[in-house]
């Protein structure tokens, strides 16, 4: 059985640490499932990759001028602004489960044409950039970044539906390609999707993963203890902007020790 988690839950910080606790418990191995689909959004922040320089992508003035938190995700890619005009969308699967061969390339470009084939393009030029980003008559409307965890895949993304976009200029520093430092974000132009219907555009998802599969989709069990777990450990883990600076993995390494502990407790 596949997985559906619809949060309610707006606090970036929270929501960063809930999809790490996915991930890293194995909650799908514990639940013999193949995989893991979840919709959110976020009250407006900047999320960093996991190895870039805070201090050369953001704006700390303008965010902090602005209540815009700030934090660093466990994933790589390029830093984004979200508010709650932003959907999220993260795919978790075993890859084991996924009919094809799985290299990093074909996992981000088969998670990136499922969202793809329904979104409302209409008679607009489309185009997939470097298998995580989508772009709409030359501007990006998604930008998305993956993590492997052992025999799980993790492909995350976002939809800029009713973005403030005066808001992710000013808050991102990056204004060029960048195409020679890995490590810098990516300047894109930018737009807001429209006439997304996000119901329409779940259940087509869901449909097409659960065929593509041959799984039925269910809501994931035991979610609210889980959420509990991670909201106990989310301003510990992530609003920490400089954690992966000497001597902070260590301290990150304990806190999801004994996180996981906790989840032992709830999925025997």
């Amino acid at each position: 059985m596949i997985f559906l988690l619809e949060s309610k839950e707006t606090d970036p910080y929270k929501n960063m640490t809930l999809e790490y606790l996915l991930v890293k418990s194995r909650l799908l191995e514990r639940y013999n499932s193949p995989g893991l689909l979840r919709f959110w959004v976020n009250n407006p922040c900047v999320i960093i990759g996991r190895g870039q320089d805070l201090l050369k992508e953001v704006n700390l003035d303008y965010c902090n001028q602005n209540q815009i938190k700030v934090l660093r995700r466990f994933s790589g890619g390029g830093a984004v602004f979200e508010d709650k005009g932003t959907m999220n969308l993260s795919f978790l699967f075993n890859i084991k489960a996924l009919p094809l061969k799985p290299t990093i390339s074909n996992l981000n470009r088969f998670f990136i044409n499922l969202v793809l084939e329904f979104l409302p393009t209409g008679s607009s030029e489309i185009e997939i950039r470097d298998n995580t980003n989508i772009f709409v008559d030359g501007k990006k409307i998604s930008g998305g970044a993956s993590y492997k965890f052992q025999n799980f895949y993790l492909f995350h993304l976002t939809l800029l539906l009713d973005t403030n976009l005066t808001q992710l200029e000013q808050s991102l520093l990056v204004k060029t390609s960048n195409r020679n430092n890995r490590r810098l974000s990516r300047y894109s132009q930018t737009k807001n999707l429209k006439n997304f219907e996000y119901s329409q555009f779940k259940e087509n998802i869901v449909n097409k993963i659960s065929k593509l599969l041959n799984q039925s989709v269910d809501m994931l069990p035991n979610f609210l203890p889980l959420k509990d777990v991670s909201d106990s450990f989310a301003t510990q883990l992530f609003a920490d902007t400089v954690w992966t600076q000497t001597g902070k993995w260590r301290h990150l390494l304990e806190l999801e020790k004994t996180m996981l502990k906790s989840v032992n407790l709830i999925i025997r």
